[in-house]
Protein backbone atom coordinates (compact mmCIF):
# COMPACT_ATOMS: atom_id res chain seq x y z
CA UNK A 1 0.00 0.00 0.00
CA UNK A 2 1.46 3.15 -1.39
CA UNK A 3 2.01 6.19 1.99
CA UNK A 4 0.87 9.30 1.00
CA UNK A 5 3.56 11.74 1.38
CA UNK A 6 2.76 15.87 2.64
CA UNK A 7 3.45 18.26 -0.26
CA UNK A 8 6.67 20.14 0.37
CA UNK A 9 5.53 23.57 -0.31
CA UNK A 10 2.51 25.55 0.68
CA UNK A 11 1.07 26.59 -2.53
CA UNK A 12 1.11 22.73 -3.80
CA UNK A 13 -0.54 21.24 -0.30
CA UNK A 14 -3.30 23.90 -0.87
CA UNK A 15 -3.75 23.04 -4.23
CA UNK A 16 -4.27 19.69 -3.22
CA UNK A 17 -6.64 19.90 0.01
CA UNK A 18 -8.74 22.48 -2.64
CA UNK A 19 -9.00 19.35 -5.19
CA UNK A 20 -9.83 17.03 -2.29
CA UNK A 21 -12.18 18.59 -0.29
CA UNK A 22 -14.30 18.96 -4.23
CA UNK A 23 -14.00 15.40 -4.87
CA UNK A 24 -15.52 14.45 -1.33
CA UNK A 25 -18.31 17.55 -1.58
CA UNK A 26 -18.97 16.06 -5.02
CA UNK A 27 -19.33 12.75 -3.53
CA UNK A 28 -21.71 13.90 -1.22
CA UNK A 29 -23.51 15.82 -4.04
CA UNK A 30 -23.67 12.36 -5.74
CA UNK A 31 -25.25 10.52 -2.88
CA UNK A 32 -27.46 13.66 -2.45
CA UNK A 33 -29.20 13.20 -6.12
CA UNK A 34 -29.59 9.17 -6.26
CA UNK A 35 -32.91 8.57 -5.74
CA UNK A 36 -32.78 4.82 -4.79
CA UNK A 37 -32.90 4.05 -1.40
CA UNK A 38 -29.29 3.34 -0.58
CA UNK A 39 -28.62 6.81 -1.95
CA UNK A 40 -30.93 8.23 -0.06
CA UNK A 41 -29.88 6.49 3.47
CA UNK A 42 -25.73 7.74 2.87
CA UNK A 43 -26.50 11.27 1.76
CA UNK A 44 -28.84 11.75 4.80
CA UNK A 45 -25.92 10.87 6.86
CA UNK A 46 -23.97 12.02 5.32
CA UNK A 47 -25.03 15.71 5.54
CA UNK A 48 -24.89 15.33 9.34
CA UNK A 49 -20.88 14.59 9.04
CA UNK A 50 -18.33 17.28 9.27
CA UNK A 51 -14.85 17.01 6.75
CA UNK A 52 -11.27 17.55 7.48
CA UNK A 53 -8.37 16.93 5.51
CA UNK A 54 -5.29 15.28 7.61
CA UNK A 55 -1.95 14.74 5.96
CA UNK A 56 -1.16 12.47 8.90
CA UNK A 57 -3.70 10.44 8.26
CA UNK A 58 -2.77 7.48 5.82
CA UNK A 59 -6.21 7.21 3.50
CA UNK A 60 -9.28 8.32 5.81
CA UNK A 61 -10.84 7.78 9.42
CA UNK A 62 -14.38 9.11 11.00
CA UNK A 63 -14.84 9.21 14.72
CA UNK A 64 -18.59 9.16 14.66
CA UNK A 65 -18.56 12.47 14.14
CA UNK A 66 -16.07 13.59 11.62
CA UNK A 67 -14.59 12.56 8.19
CA UNK A 68 -10.99 13.14 7.94
CA UNK A 69 -8.92 12.10 4.79
CA UNK A 70 -5.32 12.66 3.48
CA UNK A 71 -5.53 14.70 0.28
CA UNK A 72 -3.41 13.13 -1.84
CA UNK A 73 -5.18 9.34 -1.35
CA UNK A 74 -8.58 11.09 -2.32
CA UNK A 75 -6.97 12.93 -5.40
CA UNK A 76 -5.54 9.23 -6.25
CA UNK A 77 -9.08 8.11 -6.62
CA UNK A 78 -11.47 8.54 -9.43
CA UNK A 79 -14.89 9.53 -8.34
CA UNK A 80 -16.69 6.42 -8.11
CA UNK A 81 -14.44 5.31 -5.80
CA UNK A 82 -14.09 8.77 -3.43
CA UNK A 83 -18.13 7.80 -3.60
CA UNK A 84 -17.57 4.57 -2.21
CA UNK A 85 -14.95 5.54 0.26
CA UNK A 86 -17.49 8.06 1.70
CA UNK A 87 -20.33 4.91 1.39
CA UNK A 88 -17.70 3.11 3.42
CA UNK A 89 -17.12 5.59 5.75
CA UNK A 90 -20.89 6.49 6.69
CA UNK A 91 -21.66 2.92 6.98
CA UNK A 92 -18.43 2.79 9.90
CA UNK A 93 -20.51 5.05 11.77
CA UNK A 94 -23.81 4.16 11.42
CA UNK A 95 -22.82 0.30 12.66
CA UNK A 96 -21.18 2.02 15.34
CA UNK A 97 -18.17 0.71 14.64
CA UNK A 98 -16.21 3.90 16.38
CA UNK A 99 -18.38 2.77 19.51
CA UNK A 100 -18.28 -0.99 19.11
CA UNK A 101 -14.41 -0.49 18.89
CA UNK A 102 -13.50 -0.41 22.84
CA UNK A 103 -10.19 -1.45 24.33
CA UNK A 104 -9.84 -3.80 21.10
CA UNK A 105 -6.80 -3.37 19.05
CA UNK A 106 -7.38 -0.48 16.64
CA UNK A 107 -5.66 -2.19 13.63
CA UNK A 108 -6.74 -5.42 13.92
CA UNK A 109 -10.32 -4.05 14.36
CA UNK A 110 -10.02 -2.36 11.30
CA UNK A 111 -9.53 -5.04 9.53
CA UNK A 112 -12.34 -6.94 11.15
CA UNK A 113 -15.18 -3.68 10.51
CA UNK A 114 -13.76 -3.37 7.00
CA UNK A 115 -14.69 -7.30 6.35
CA UNK A 116 -18.00 -6.84 7.88
CA UNK A 117 -19.31 -3.88 5.17
CA UNK A 118 -16.95 -4.14 2.01
CA UNK A 119 -18.75 -6.98 0.62
CA UNK A 120 -22.18 -5.24 1.34
CA UNK A 121 -21.16 -1.93 -0.18
CA UNK A 122 -19.74 -4.07 -3.25
CA UNK A 123 -22.83 -6.02 -4.10
CA UNK A 124 -24.80 -2.55 -3.37
CA UNK A 125 -23.14 -1.25 -6.46
CA UNK A 126 -20.40 1.01 -4.71
CA UNK A 127 -16.68 0.88 -6.02
CA UNK A 128 -13.86 1.02 -3.41
CA UNK A 129 -10.06 1.08 -3.61
CA UNK A 130 -8.24 -1.68 -5.01
CA UNK A 131 -6.57 -2.29 -1.00
CA UNK A 132 -9.93 -3.31 0.22
CA UNK A 133 -10.28 -6.46 2.46
CA UNK A 134 -13.11 -8.33 1.07
CA UNK A 135 -14.45 -11.75 2.89
CA UNK A 136 -13.85 -14.89 0.55
CA UNK A 137 -11.21 -13.28 -0.88
CA UNK A 138 -7.43 -12.48 -1.39
CA UNK A 139 -6.01 -12.94 2.07
CA UNK A 140 -9.45 -13.18 3.86
CA UNK A 141 -11.00 -16.38 1.13
CA UNK A 142 -11.44 -18.23 4.15
CA UNK A 143 -13.55 -16.14 5.83
CA UNK A 144 -17.21 -16.30 4.77
CA UNK A 145 -19.18 -12.76 4.10
CA UNK A 146 -21.96 -11.66 5.95
CA UNK A 147 -20.46 -11.59 9.47
CA UNK A 148 -20.10 -8.89 12.29
CA UNK A 149 -17.11 -6.78 12.81
CA UNK A 150 -16.77 -8.83 16.40
CA UNK A 151 -17.00 -11.90 14.76
CA UNK A 152 -14.33 -11.43 12.32
CA UNK A 153 -11.93 -9.79 14.48
CA UNK A 154 -11.89 -12.99 16.99
CA UNK A 155 -10.86 -15.10 13.55
CA UNK A 156 -8.34 -12.74 13.21
CA UNK A 157 -7.12 -13.00 16.30
CA UNK A 158 -6.44 -16.83 15.44
CA UNK A 159 -4.42 -15.43 12.05
CA UNK A 160 -1.84 -13.67 13.20
CA UNK A 161 0.07 -13.41 9.65
CA UNK A 162 -2.66 -11.58 8.66
CA UNK A 163 -2.27 -8.87 11.12
CA UNK A 164 1.38 -8.12 10.31
CA UNK A 165 0.22 -8.15 6.87
CA UNK A 166 -2.01 -5.34 6.81
CA UNK A 167 -1.31 -3.62 9.86
CA UNK A 168 0.25 -0.20 8.54
CA UNK A 169 -1.26 3.37 8.20
CA UNK A 170 -4.57 2.32 7.27
CA UNK A 171 -4.66 -1.72 7.46
CA UNK A 172 -8.65 -1.95 6.00
CA UNK A 173 -7.20 -0.33 2.94
CA UNK A 174 -10.44 2.19 2.41
CA UNK A 175 -10.54 4.10 5.40
CA UNK A 176 -10.63 3.35 8.70
CA UNK A 177 -12.24 3.83 12.16
CA UNK A 178 -11.13 6.13 15.01
CA UNK A 179 -12.64 5.86 19.02
CA UNK A 180 -14.00 9.24 19.39
CA UNK A 181 -12.76 11.30 22.28
CA UNK A 182 -14.79 13.48 24.48
CA UNK A 183 -16.48 13.21 28.23
CA UNK A 184 -18.33 9.93 28.92
CA UNK A 185 -21.69 12.27 28.86
CA UNK A 186 -20.80 13.95 25.56
CA UNK A 187 -19.96 10.34 23.78
CA UNK A 188 -23.27 9.10 25.51
CA UNK A 189 -24.74 11.73 23.64
CA UNK A 190 -23.16 11.68 20.09
CA UNK A 191 -24.34 7.59 20.23
CA UNK A 192 -27.48 8.39 21.01
CA UNK A 193 -27.70 11.03 18.04
CA UNK A 194 -26.21 9.01 15.84
CA UNK A 195 -28.87 5.90 16.20
CA UNK A 196 -31.85 8.30 16.28
CA UNK A 197 -30.22 9.73 12.69
CA UNK A 198 -29.80 5.69 11.18
CA UNK A 199 -33.10 5.05 12.23
CA UNK A 200 -34.47 7.47 10.73
CA UNK A 201 -32.30 7.78 7.52
CA UNK A 202 -32.87 3.72 7.53
CA UNK A 203 -37.02 4.97 7.70
CA UNK A 204 -36.18 7.65 4.84
CA UNK A 205 -34.49 5.06 2.44
CA UNK A 206 -37.23 2.38 2.59
CA UNK A 207 -39.94 4.39 2.05
CA UNK A 208 -38.31 5.03 -1.34
CA UNK A 209 -37.50 1.36 -1.74
CA UNK A 210 -35.60 -1.64 -0.51
CA UNK A 211 -32.30 -1.51 0.88
CA UNK A 212 -30.10 -4.09 0.39
CA UNK A 213 -31.17 -7.19 2.52
CA UNK A 214 -27.21 -7.49 4.29
CA UNK A 215 -27.40 -3.65 5.20
CA UNK A 216 -31.11 -3.98 6.68
CA UNK A 217 -30.07 -7.23 8.97
CA UNK A 218 -26.84 -5.38 10.12
CA UNK A 219 -28.05 -1.73 10.59
CA UNK A 220 -31.11 -3.84 12.61
CA UNK A 221 -28.52 -5.44 14.59
CA UNK A 222 -26.36 -2.81 15.64
CA UNK A 223 -29.30 -0.83 16.69
CA UNK A 224 -30.42 -2.98 18.78
CA UNK A 225 -27.61 -4.99 20.86
CA UNK A 226 -28.04 -7.56 23.21
CA UNK A 227 -26.34 -5.96 26.69
CA UNK A 228 -27.35 -6.52 30.17
CA UNK A 229 -28.72 -3.67 31.45
CA UNK A 230 -28.10 -3.96 34.82
CA UNK A 231 -24.24 -4.17 34.04
CA UNK A 232 -24.75 -0.92 32.02
CA UNK A 233 -26.94 0.68 35.01
CA UNK A 234 -24.15 -0.18 37.61
CA UNK A 235 -21.50 1.10 35.37
CA UNK A 236 -23.20 4.45 34.83
CA UNK A 237 -23.84 5.05 38.45
CA UNK A 238 -20.52 4.23 39.83
CA UNK A 239 -18.90 6.16 36.88
CA UNK A 240 -20.32 9.11 38.64
CA UNK A 241 -19.30 8.78 42.12
CA UNK A 242 -16.28 11.31 43.65
CA UNK A 243 -13.55 9.26 44.08
CA UNK A 244 -10.91 11.35 44.74
CA UNK A 245 -8.57 10.02 47.97
CA UNK A 246 -6.99 11.15 51.00
CA UNK A 247 -5.24 9.92 53.91
CA UNK A 248 -7.44 11.70 56.11
CA UNK A 249 -9.45 10.40 57.95
CA UNK A 250 -8.43 6.78 56.41
CA UNK A 251 -10.70 4.60 55.27
CA UNK A 252 -12.31 3.04 58.39
CA UNK A 253 -14.00 -0.16 56.74
CA UNK A 254 -9.90 -1.43 57.12
CA UNK A 255 -9.03 0.01 60.15
CA UNK A 256 -10.01 -3.15 62.44
CA UNK A 257 -7.89 -5.56 60.15
CA UNK A 258 -4.70 -3.44 61.48
CA UNK A 259 -4.56 -1.54 57.61
CA UNK A 260 -4.20 2.15 57.43
CA UNK A 261 -6.20 3.05 53.35
CA UNK A 262 -6.70 6.19 52.03
CA UNK A 263 -10.41 6.48 51.85
CA UNK A 264 -12.05 8.78 49.13
CA UNK A 265 -12.39 12.14 50.30
CA UNK A 266 -16.03 12.42 48.91
CA UNK A 267 -17.05 8.94 48.59
CA UNK A 268 -20.31 9.74 47.27
CA UNK A 269 -23.08 10.04 44.65
CA UNK A 270 -24.66 13.15 45.88
CA UNK A 271 -27.94 13.74 44.53
CA UNK A 272 -29.41 11.32 42.02
CA UNK A 273 -32.65 11.54 40.12
CA UNK A 274 -35.04 8.67 39.26
CA UNK A 275 -37.67 9.40 36.83
CA UNK A 276 -40.22 6.41 36.35
CA UNK A 277 -43.26 7.44 34.13
CA UNK A 278 -46.77 6.03 35.29
CA UNK A 279 -48.31 5.61 31.80
CA UNK A 280 -49.25 1.89 32.72
CA UNK A 281 -46.80 0.46 30.41
CA UNK A 282 -44.22 -0.60 33.19
CA UNK A 283 -45.63 -3.26 35.03
CA UNK A 284 -44.88 -4.22 38.78
CA UNK A 285 -42.07 -7.06 37.94
CA UNK A 286 -39.59 -4.34 36.11
CA UNK A 287 -40.56 -1.57 39.17
CA UNK A 288 -40.02 -4.52 41.87
CA UNK A 289 -36.32 -5.23 39.58
CA UNK A 290 -35.94 -2.28 38.87
CA UNK A 291 -35.87 -0.88 42.22
CA UNK A 292 -33.85 -3.97 43.60
CA UNK A 293 -31.36 -3.00 41.41
CA UNK A 294 -30.85 0.46 42.32
CA UNK A 295 -30.94 -0.25 45.68
CA UNK A 296 -27.97 -2.51 46.00
CA UNK A 297 -26.01 -0.08 43.08
CA UNK A 298 -26.42 2.97 45.68
CA UNK A 299 -26.71 1.78 48.94
CA UNK A 300 -22.78 1.43 48.93
CA UNK A 301 -22.34 5.37 48.60
CA UNK A 302 -23.71 8.23 50.55
CA UNK A 303 -26.43 10.08 48.15
CA UNK A 304 -30.08 11.24 48.23
CA UNK A 305 -32.63 9.40 45.76
CA UNK A 306 -35.15 11.57 44.54
CA UNK A 307 -37.75 9.38 42.62
CA UNK A 308 -40.03 11.34 40.66
CA UNK A 309 -43.43 9.64 39.40
CA UNK A 310 -44.47 11.82 36.74
CA UNK A 311 -47.28 11.07 33.61
CA UNK A 312 -47.95 14.86 32.12
CA UNK A 313 -46.76 16.13 35.35
CA UNK A 314 -44.98 15.54 38.69
CA UNK A 315 -47.45 13.39 40.75
CA UNK A 316 -44.70 12.31 43.53
CA UNK A 317 -41.66 12.72 44.74
CA UNK A 318 -39.80 10.17 47.20
CA UNK A 319 -37.17 10.81 48.60
CA UNK A 320 -34.43 8.28 49.89
CA UNK A 321 -31.14 7.58 51.31
CA UNK A 322 -29.45 4.54 52.21
CA UNK A 323 -29.95 4.73 55.84
CA UNK A 324 -33.54 4.16 55.42
CA UNK A 325 -33.50 0.99 54.82
CA UNK A 326 -34.60 -0.92 51.45
CA UNK A 327 -35.71 1.37 48.87
CA UNK A 328 -39.81 0.72 48.12
CA UNK A 329 -41.02 2.24 45.04
CA UNK A 330 -44.49 4.00 45.60
CA UNK A 331 -46.41 4.57 42.14
CA UNK A 332 -48.77 7.63 41.59
CA UNK A 333 -50.36 9.19 38.97
CA UNK A 334 -51.21 7.56 35.09
CA UNK A 335 -52.12 8.57 31.66
CA UNK A 336 -49.80 10.39 28.73
CA UNK A 337 -45.86 10.69 29.43
CA UNK A 338 -44.00 13.74 28.81
CA UNK A 339 -40.50 14.19 30.29
CA UNK A 340 -39.91 18.22 30.12
CA UNK A 341 -41.41 18.77 33.84
CA UNK A 342 -39.00 15.71 35.12
CA UNK A 343 -35.86 18.13 33.51
CA UNK A 344 -37.15 21.28 35.16
CA UNK A 345 -37.59 19.30 38.59
CA UNK A 346 -33.85 18.11 38.32
CA UNK A 347 -32.81 21.93 37.52
CA UNK A 348 -34.27 22.87 40.71
CA UNK A 349 -32.06 22.27 44.13
CA UNK A 350 -28.99 21.12 44.57
CA UNK A 351 -27.25 20.06 40.84
CA UNK A 352 -27.97 16.55 40.15
CA UNK A 353 -25.27 14.11 39.52
CA UNK A 354 -26.91 12.03 37.22
CA UNK A 355 -30.39 11.38 35.79
CA UNK A 356 -31.76 7.87 35.57
CA UNK A 357 -35.62 7.55 33.50
CA UNK A 358 -37.33 4.00 33.41
CA UNK A 359 -39.65 4.44 30.33
CA UNK A 360 -41.81 2.86 27.30
CA UNK A 361 -40.08 6.25 25.91
CA UNK A 362 -43.56 7.14 24.28
CA UNK A 363 -42.88 10.50 25.85
CA UNK A 364 -42.47 14.23 25.48
CA UNK A 365 -38.92 15.10 25.15
CA UNK A 366 -37.55 18.01 26.88
CA UNK A 367 -36.29 20.62 24.85
CA UNK A 368 -32.95 20.69 25.26
CA UNK A 369 -30.20 18.86 26.06
CA UNK A 370 -29.15 18.48 30.16
CA UNK A 371 -25.73 19.23 31.56
CA UNK A 372 -25.54 16.19 33.80
CA UNK A 373 -25.30 12.63 32.53
CA UNK A 374 -28.83 10.75 31.63
CA UNK A 375 -29.01 6.87 31.65
CA UNK A 376 -32.89 6.51 30.01
CA UNK A 377 -33.96 2.84 30.93
CA UNK A 378 -36.21 1.41 28.01
CA UNK A 379 -38.88 -1.21 27.80
CA UNK A 380 -39.05 -0.69 24.22
CA UNK A 381 -37.21 -0.39 21.54
CA UNK A 382 -37.22 3.25 21.24
CA UNK A 383 -34.01 5.10 21.91
CA UNK A 384 -34.06 8.35 22.98
CA UNK A 385 -32.44 11.46 21.71
CA UNK A 386 -30.16 12.49 24.15
CA UNK A 387 -28.00 10.61 26.97
CA UNK A 388 -27.59 7.07 27.04
CA UNK A 389 -30.30 4.21 26.04
CA UNK A 390 -30.07 0.52 27.35
CA UNK A 391 -33.27 -1.93 26.97
CA UNK A 392 -34.71 -4.37 29.74
CA UNK A 393 -35.52 -7.57 27.90
CA UNK A 394 -35.17 -10.15 30.13
CA UNK A 395 -38.18 -9.08 32.59
CA UNK A 396 -42.24 -10.26 31.68
CA UNK A 397 -45.22 -8.68 33.46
Amino acid sequence: MPTATVPKTGSVREEAERKAAQAMLKARCSLMLGRDARSVFFAMLAMRLKYAPNWECETAAIDGKSIVYNPDWINGLDKPKVVGVLAHEILHAALLHHVRLGVRNADLFNVAADLAINSILQTAGYQLPDDGCFAGMGLFQALPPGESAEWYYAELQKTAVVYEVRAAGDPGGCGGVQAPKGTPADLSKAEAEMRVAVASATASALARGDMPQEMQRLLGAAMQPTVDWKAVLRQFVQSTANDDYTWMPPNRRYIHLGLMLPSLRSESLGRIVVAIDTSGSIGPNVLATFASEIDAIVSAYPCTVEIVWCDCAIQHVQHWTPADGQLKLEPRGGGGTSHKPVFDHVEQGDPATCVICLTDGMTEWPDRTPDMPVLWVMTTNIVAPFGQTVRINDIED
